[in-house]
Formats: structure tokens, sequence, C-alpha cells
């Protein structure tokens, strides 16, 4: 039985390859294109998996794939990822966890996450 396409990423499709193109390496932007399935093997293909608090998270954790997590207005505490091999990268704000969708102040909670420590953390993971 083959499973729907994800419409919540094809209309992140656009997000995805402006992201896409800030990366030096090669790289195929899949949103929108997969069933769950197929991502499935995507995710546990994967040497290591770089997310914010989302459902494709919970599934590269369930696999075992070392996943590192961004999280902002989301509680890591309640919908973090699990196991021994999940980490995540949140900034301690006053505001933080808000559980708002649309922020009324300045997004600070995911804007001061250094990219530079959510890649550290990515690597020590390899390891």
């Amino acid at each position: 039985m083959r499973l729907g396409r994800d419409l919540r990423s094809k209309d992140e499709r656009e997000l995805c390859e402006s992201v896409m193109q800030a990366v030096t390496s090669p790289a195929k932007n899949f949103a929108g294109e997969t069933t769950l399935a197929e991502f499935i093997e995507l995710a546990a293909a994967c040497r290591v998996y770089l997310t914010n608090d989302s459902g494709a998270m919970h599934i590269a954790s369930a696999l075992g794939v070392p996943t590192v997590a961004v999280f902002g207005a989301t509680d890591d505490i309640t919908t973090g990822p699990t196991g021994p091999h999940a980490r995540v990268v949140r900034e301690k704000v006053e505001c933080s966890p808000c559980l708002r969708r649309e922020c009324p102040i300045d997004h600070r909670c995911m804007t001061r996450v250094d990219a530079a420590r959510v890649a550290q953390m990515a690597l020590d993971l390899l390891k």
C-alpha cells in the first residue's frame, strides 16, 4: 500500500529550496516528493539527522539514527527525541517554551541558536 504525499512538506518546498541553496555540499530537496515509507528509508540511511521538533524527528530517533533537534517555542522535555543518540539544541530565553506558532516578539528562541553549535553536536554524534 502506498501512502499519500505529505502536503505540508510540499507547502514548505520553497523554504527547503532556500536552505538547500545555502549548503555547499551537493544536496537534494525531497520536500513533497516522498511517501512516508520512502521517507523512513531515507531517514534510516542517514549518518546523522538534523531537524526541528517534528514527526520526522521522532521517526529518525526511533530508528536509532543519531538525531540533533533544534527546539525553540516547543517543549523538548515533553516532545523531544528519545534514545541514547538523540540531542537537543535550544537557547534558554525567558519566553520559551511558549508553545506559540507565531512569535509576538522576535523569535529569539530560534535566532539565537548558533549554527556552529548545532554542527558540532552533529559531528560529536558521528564519532
